[in-house]
């Protein structure tokens, strides 16, 4: 796994910048909470070397509180919004389609 991450970050992702913040935060106890984390990200490669267009997303954390004080991110889920999917969760920011609550 190292190695393959080690690769894609000398190559593909050697150019790219990520930028993230936090859309919200849930806690589910006093130990849990789930946190959303919109990213974006520039200046990435196709494999051909190749500008990829930007690209944005959301991570969904679970996260655990440890005796120290500090927070681990226990379970993450990484998605890829870039294209149609990201118009729709934009709408949805706007309050459309509305969610009760």
């Amino acid at each position: 796994m190292e190695a393959g991450t080690a690769r894609i970050f000398a190559t593909v992702f050697k150019t790219s910048h990520m930028a993230a913040q936090v859309r919200s935060i849930r806690f589910l106890g006093p130990r849990l909470a789930q946190v959303d984390v919109d990213w974006n990200m520039s200046g990435a490669r196709l494999p051909d070397g190749t500008l990829r267009p930007d690209r944005q997303g959301l991570l969904d954390w679970a996260m655990a509180r440890e005796a120290d004080g500090s927070w681990l991110i226990e379970v993450m889920h990484n998605t890829d919004l870039t294209g149609h999917a990201a118009e729709l969760q934009r709408e949805e920011r706007k309050g459309y389609p509305h969610r009760p609550g």
